[in-house]
Protein backbone atom coordinates (compact mmCIF):
# COMPACT_ATOMS: atom_id res chain seq x y z
CA UNK A 1 0.00 0.00 0.00
CA UNK A 2 1.46 3.27 -1.25
CA UNK A 3 2.11 6.38 1.78
CA UNK A 4 -1.16 8.22 0.25
CA UNK A 5 -3.23 5.16 0.37
CA UNK A 6 -2.40 4.95 3.53
CA UNK A 7 -3.19 8.56 4.80
CA UNK A 8 -6.74 8.45 3.28
CA UNK A 9 -7.40 5.39 5.14
CA UNK A 10 -6.05 6.79 8.43
CA UNK A 11 -8.43 9.93 7.83
CA UNK A 12 -11.38 8.24 7.09
CA UNK A 13 -10.75 6.40 10.91
CA UNK A 14 -10.92 9.46 12.03
CA UNK A 15 -13.94 10.89 10.77
CA UNK A 16 -16.05 8.08 11.11
CA UNK A 17 -15.24 7.89 15.03
CA UNK A 18 -15.98 11.94 15.18
CA UNK A 19 -19.79 11.07 13.74
CA UNK A 20 -19.98 8.87 16.13
CA UNK A 21 -19.24 10.81 19.08
CA UNK A 22 -21.00 13.76 17.70
CA UNK A 23 -24.47 11.57 17.50
CA UNK A 24 -24.02 10.71 21.19
CA UNK A 25 -23.45 13.90 22.55
CA UNK A 26 -26.14 15.26 20.50
CA UNK A 27 -28.63 12.14 21.80
CA UNK A 28 -27.52 12.79 25.30
CA UNK A 29 -28.60 16.53 25.21
CA UNK A 30 -31.92 16.09 23.45
CA UNK A 31 -33.03 13.44 26.50
CA UNK A 32 -31.51 15.14 29.23
CA UNK A 33 -33.21 18.92 28.55
CA UNK A 34 -36.42 18.10 26.63
CA UNK A 35 -37.66 15.31 29.28
CA UNK A 36 -41.32 14.45 27.75
CA UNK A 37 -41.59 17.43 25.96
CA UNK A 38 -41.16 16.06 22.62
CA UNK A 39 -42.17 12.36 23.22
CA UNK A 40 -45.13 13.37 25.41
CA UNK A 41 -44.62 12.18 28.49
CA UNK A 42 -44.11 15.83 30.21
CA UNK A 43 -45.36 19.50 29.84
CA UNK A 44 -42.39 20.65 28.57
CA UNK A 45 -41.74 22.87 31.29
CA UNK A 46 -38.24 23.29 33.55
CA UNK A 47 -38.52 21.89 36.59
CA UNK A 48 -36.29 24.06 38.24
CA UNK A 49 -39.23 26.94 38.01
CA UNK A 50 -41.33 25.22 40.83
CA UNK A 51 -45.35 25.27 40.43
CA UNK A 52 -47.02 28.58 39.50
CA UNK A 53 -49.18 30.28 41.98
CA UNK A 54 -52.68 30.64 39.38
CA UNK A 55 -53.53 33.09 42.85
CA UNK A 56 -51.10 36.11 41.30
CA UNK A 57 -52.50 38.08 38.55
CA UNK A 58 -49.18 38.58 35.94
CA UNK A 59 -51.79 41.25 33.94
CA UNK A 60 -51.88 44.27 35.99
CA UNK A 61 -50.94 47.21 34.22
CA UNK A 62 -47.25 49.13 34.88
CA UNK A 63 -47.71 51.70 37.31
CA UNK A 64 -47.28 54.94 35.98
CA UNK A 65 -43.97 57.40 38.26
CA UNK A 66 -45.54 60.71 36.06
CA UNK A 67 -48.92 60.02 37.49
CA UNK A 68 -50.67 62.62 40.00
CA UNK A 69 -51.18 60.87 43.09
CA UNK A 70 -55.00 60.50 44.49
CA UNK A 71 -56.20 60.38 40.63
CA UNK A 72 -55.24 56.96 40.12
CA UNK A 73 -58.23 54.54 38.29
CA UNK A 74 -58.20 53.00 41.27
CA UNK A 75 -58.53 55.91 43.69
CA UNK A 76 -61.64 57.42 41.45
CA UNK A 77 -60.57 61.03 41.92
CA UNK A 78 -62.35 62.64 38.74
CA UNK A 79 -64.33 65.52 40.77
CA UNK A 80 -62.33 68.20 38.75
CA UNK A 81 -62.65 66.71 35.16
CA UNK A 82 -64.44 68.77 32.84
CA UNK A 83 -66.85 65.80 32.51
CA UNK A 84 -68.03 66.20 36.26
CA UNK A 85 -68.78 70.10 35.82
CA UNK A 86 -70.97 69.23 33.03
CA UNK A 87 -72.89 66.99 34.48
CA UNK A 88 -73.01 69.14 37.58
CA UNK A 89 -74.16 71.63 35.54
CA UNK A 90 -76.88 69.46 33.63
CA UNK A 91 -78.13 67.95 36.97
CA UNK A 92 -78.38 72.00 38.20
CA UNK A 93 -80.26 72.80 34.95
CA UNK A 94 -82.72 69.53 34.98
CA UNK A 95 -83.68 70.37 38.84
CA UNK A 96 -85.01 73.89 37.82
CA UNK A 97 -88.40 74.42 37.42
CA UNK A 98 -89.74 73.68 33.40
CA UNK A 99 -93.38 75.07 32.43
CA UNK A 100 -94.61 74.59 28.21
CA UNK A 101 -96.72 77.55 27.28
CA UNK A 102 -98.95 78.26 24.33
CA UNK A 103 -99.93 81.89 24.07
CA UNK A 104 -102.06 82.35 20.92
CA UNK A 105 -104.31 85.72 21.96
CA UNK A 106 -103.48 88.84 20.75
CA UNK A 107 -101.85 91.56 22.83
CA UNK A 108 -104.49 94.60 21.15
CA UNK A 109 -100.77 95.85 19.57
CA UNK A 110 -99.19 95.65 16.40
CA UNK A 111 -95.53 95.57 14.73
CA UNK A 112 -95.32 99.05 14.81
CA UNK A 113 -96.15 99.75 18.34
CA UNK A 114 -94.12 97.23 19.81
CA UNK A 115 -92.10 94.45 18.13
CA UNK A 116 -94.13 91.06 18.13
CA UNK A 117 -93.96 88.65 19.71
CA UNK A 118 -92.99 89.69 23.59
CA UNK A 119 -92.38 88.79 26.53
CA UNK A 120 -91.66 90.33 30.00
CA UNK A 121 -90.28 89.18 33.24
CA UNK A 122 -91.90 89.82 36.92
CA UNK A 123 -89.33 88.77 39.19
CA UNK A 124 -90.09 88.49 42.82
CA UNK A 125 -87.54 86.67 44.24
CA UNK A 126 -84.51 88.46 46.64
CA UNK A 127 -82.38 88.88 43.62
CA UNK A 128 -81.26 89.55 40.12
CA UNK A 129 -82.03 87.14 37.70
CA UNK A 130 -81.49 87.18 33.68
CA UNK A 131 -83.69 85.67 30.90
CA UNK A 132 -82.34 84.38 27.65
CA UNK A 133 -83.63 83.13 24.28
CA UNK A 134 -81.94 80.22 22.17
CA UNK A 135 -81.45 83.14 19.48
CA UNK A 136 -79.00 85.33 22.08
CA UNK A 137 -81.54 88.07 23.09
CA UNK A 138 -81.07 88.23 26.59
CA UNK A 139 -82.64 90.75 29.54
CA UNK A 140 -81.70 91.83 33.23
CA UNK A 141 -84.45 91.82 35.65
CA UNK A 142 -83.47 93.08 39.55
CA UNK A 143 -85.71 91.71 42.38
CA UNK A 144 -88.95 92.64 43.10
CA UNK A 145 -89.31 94.61 39.68
CA UNK A 146 -90.35 93.60 36.19
CA UNK A 147 -88.29 93.63 32.38
CA UNK A 148 -88.47 95.41 29.73
CA UNK A 149 -89.97 93.78 26.54
CA UNK A 150 -87.73 90.89 25.00
CA UNK A 151 -88.41 90.01 21.53
CA UNK A 152 -89.75 85.98 20.85
CA UNK A 153 -89.78 84.00 17.55
CA UNK A 154 -93.15 83.58 16.25
CA UNK A 155 -93.89 79.54 17.03
CA UNK A 156 -91.67 77.74 19.80
CA UNK A 157 -89.16 79.32 21.60
CA UNK A 158 -87.13 78.41 24.89
CA UNK A 159 -86.74 80.60 27.60
CA UNK A 160 -84.09 80.07 30.64
CA UNK A 161 -83.83 82.19 33.49
CA UNK A 162 -80.50 82.19 35.89
CA UNK A 163 -79.36 84.12 38.66
CA UNK A 164 -77.64 87.15 37.43
CA UNK A 165 -74.38 86.98 40.13
CA UNK A 166 -73.84 83.01 40.01
CA UNK A 167 -75.86 81.98 37.18
CA UNK A 168 -77.77 79.20 38.86
CA UNK A 169 -80.60 78.16 36.58
CA UNK A 170 -83.95 79.42 38.54
CA UNK A 171 -86.44 78.26 35.52
CA UNK A 172 -86.91 77.66 32.66
CA UNK A 173 -89.97 77.44 29.64
CA UNK A 174 -89.85 75.47 26.59
CA UNK A 175 -91.52 75.54 24.51
CA UNK A 176 -93.16 79.26 24.62
CA UNK A 177 -95.44 78.70 21.79
CA UNK A 178 -95.84 82.43 20.62
CA UNK A 179 -98.09 83.65 18.20
CA UNK A 180 -96.87 86.97 15.80
CA UNK A 181 -99.28 89.59 17.55
CA UNK A 182 -98.73 88.00 21.57
CA UNK A 183 -96.86 89.00 24.54
CA UNK A 184 -96.27 87.08 27.20
CA UNK A 185 -95.93 87.90 31.30
CA UNK A 186 -93.44 85.09 32.58
CA UNK A 187 -94.01 85.14 36.97
CA UNK A 188 -90.98 83.88 38.70
CA UNK A 189 -91.51 83.58 42.56
CA UNK A 190 -89.69 82.17 45.25
CA UNK A 191 -91.14 78.61 46.85
CA UNK A 192 -92.78 78.63 49.67
CA UNK A 193 -90.79 75.89 51.36
CA UNK A 194 -87.06 76.61 50.13
CA UNK A 195 -84.74 79.64 50.07
CA UNK A 196 -82.75 78.08 47.19
CA UNK A 197 -83.13 80.26 44.08
CA UNK A 198 -83.18 76.89 41.84
CA UNK A 199 -86.85 76.27 43.93
CA UNK A 200 -88.32 79.16 42.03
CA UNK A 201 -91.76 78.86 40.59
CA UNK A 202 -92.73 79.96 37.28
CA UNK A 203 -96.04 80.67 35.58
CA UNK A 204 -97.20 82.88 32.76
CA UNK A 205 -99.61 84.45 31.03
CA UNK A 206 -101.34 85.52 27.86
CA UNK A 207 -101.31 89.27 28.32
CA UNK A 208 -103.29 92.57 27.23
CA UNK A 209 -101.70 96.02 26.46
CA UNK A 210 -104.48 97.63 25.21
CA UNK A 211 -108.21 98.43 27.28
CA UNK A 212 -111.06 96.63 25.31
CA UNK A 213 -112.98 100.05 26.10
CA UNK A 214 -112.19 103.38 25.82
CA UNK A 215 -111.63 105.61 29.19
CA UNK A 216 -112.29 102.40 31.17
CA UNK A 217 -109.09 100.55 32.87
CA UNK A 218 -108.71 96.82 32.65
CA UNK A 219 -107.47 94.91 35.85
CA UNK A 220 -106.62 91.36 36.95
CA UNK A 221 -105.64 89.37 39.86
CA UNK A 222 -103.35 86.55 40.39
CA UNK A 223 -101.41 84.57 43.29
CA UNK A 224 -97.84 84.15 42.88
CA UNK A 225 -98.08 80.77 44.49
CA UNK A 226 -100.91 78.17 44.40
CA UNK A 227 -101.64 77.94 48.21
CA UNK A 228 -102.91 74.45 49.52
CA UNK A 229 -105.66 72.89 47.85
CA UNK A 230 -106.99 72.18 51.69
CA UNK A 231 -106.96 75.81 52.41
CA UNK A 232 -110.24 77.87 51.55
CA UNK A 233 -109.10 80.07 48.81
CA UNK A 234 -110.32 83.30 50.21
CA UNK A 235 -111.61 86.18 47.55
CA UNK A 236 -110.44 89.53 47.30
CA UNK A 237 -112.27 92.47 46.38
CA UNK A 238 -110.97 96.01 44.96
CA UNK A 239 -113.42 98.45 46.87
CA UNK A 240 -114.26 101.65 45.57
CA UNK A 241 -112.23 104.51 47.08
CA UNK A 242 -113.89 107.79 45.54
CA UNK A 243 -116.57 109.31 43.37
CA UNK A 244 -114.08 108.63 39.89
CA UNK A 245 -114.68 105.08 40.67
CA UNK A 246 -118.61 105.27 41.09
CA UNK A 247 -118.93 102.46 43.87
CA UNK A 248 -118.01 99.62 41.55
CA UNK A 249 -116.17 97.18 43.43
CA UNK A 250 -115.08 94.17 41.80
CA UNK A 251 -114.64 90.83 43.96
CA UNK A 252 -112.03 88.27 42.50
CA UNK A 253 -112.92 84.99 43.20
CA UNK A 254 -111.41 82.15 41.19
CA UNK A 255 -107.34 81.93 40.58
CA UNK A 256 -105.83 78.96 39.39
CA UNK A 257 -106.90 76.29 36.64
CA UNK A 258 -104.94 73.33 35.50
CA UNK A 259 -101.85 74.89 38.05
CA UNK A 260 -101.83 77.90 36.23
CA UNK A 261 -102.99 81.70 37.27
CA UNK A 262 -106.45 82.90 35.59
CA UNK A 263 -105.77 85.21 33.18
CA UNK A 264 -109.15 86.92 32.47
CA UNK A 265 -109.11 90.74 33.20
CA UNK A 266 -112.15 92.56 34.24
CA UNK A 267 -113.12 96.25 32.84
CA UNK A 268 -113.15 98.83 35.60
CA UNK A 269 -113.97 102.24 35.81
CA UNK A 270 -110.92 104.47 36.46
CA UNK A 271 -110.41 106.00 40.27
CA UNK A 272 -109.24 104.83 42.95
CA UNK A 273 -109.52 101.60 45.00
CA UNK A 274 -108.60 100.04 47.95
CA UNK A 275 -107.62 95.97 47.71
CA UNK A 276 -108.78 93.97 50.45
CA UNK A 277 -108.10 90.35 50.86
CA UNK A 278 -111.00 88.27 52.88
CA UNK A 279 -109.03 86.95 54.90
CA UNK A 280 -107.18 90.13 56.23
CA UNK A 281 -103.83 88.17 55.27
CA UNK A 282 -102.46 91.45 54.71
CA UNK A 283 -103.55 95.26 55.20
CA UNK A 284 -106.05 97.37 52.32
CA UNK A 285 -103.79 98.80 49.75
CA UNK A 286 -104.45 101.66 47.88
CA UNK A 287 -104.97 100.89 43.70
CA UNK A 288 -104.96 103.36 41.49
CA UNK A 289 -106.48 102.59 37.49
CA UNK A 290 -105.70 105.34 35.03
CA UNK A 291 -108.31 105.39 32.13
CA UNK A 292 -107.05 103.29 28.90
CA UNK A 293 -104.26 101.31 31.23
CA UNK A 294 -104.44 97.30 31.36
CA UNK A 295 -103.06 95.85 35.03
CA UNK A 296 -102.14 92.82 36.67
CA UNK A 297 -102.42 92.81 40.56
CA UNK A 298 -99.80 89.93 42.00
CA UNK A 299 -100.51 88.84 45.77
CA UNK A 300 -96.87 87.94 46.43
CA UNK A 301 -97.12 86.66 49.83
CA UNK A 302 -94.67 88.90 51.15
CA UNK A 303 -95.77 90.94 54.00
CA UNK A 304 -92.84 93.88 53.05
CA UNK A 305 -94.87 93.93 49.32
CA UNK A 306 -98.42 92.49 49.76
CA UNK A 307 -99.27 93.59 46.03
CA UNK A 308 -97.47 93.99 43.19
CA UNK A 309 -98.67 96.28 40.85
CA UNK A 310 -97.90 95.39 36.82
CA UNK A 311 -98.96 97.89 34.24
CA UNK A 312 -99.14 95.70 31.30
CA UNK A 313 -99.93 98.70 28.84
CA UNK A 314 -96.35 99.93 29.47
CA UNK A 315 -94.81 99.69 26.46
CA UNK A 316 -91.05 100.06 26.60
Amino acid sequence: MTRLARIRQALCKTLNVLRVLSLAILTSLVLSGCDGGIFGTGDGTDSDLGPIDSSVSTTEPPTNPLAPAGNTPESGNSSDSPESEAEEAAETQDSAATLSFSNTQSAGLDQSILQLPALKVINLLNQPIVASTTTGNSTNISAQSSSTYLTANTGQNRIDFSTLDSGIAVAAIDPLNASDDSITTVLITPSPFSTEPQDANVSALNTQAAAAAPGMAQVRLVLATRPDPAIEQAPFTLRSDGAESAGADIVFTDFFNNEQPLENYSLANAGTYQLVPDDASFAPQPIELLPDQVYTLVITGNAQLPVFIELDSRLE
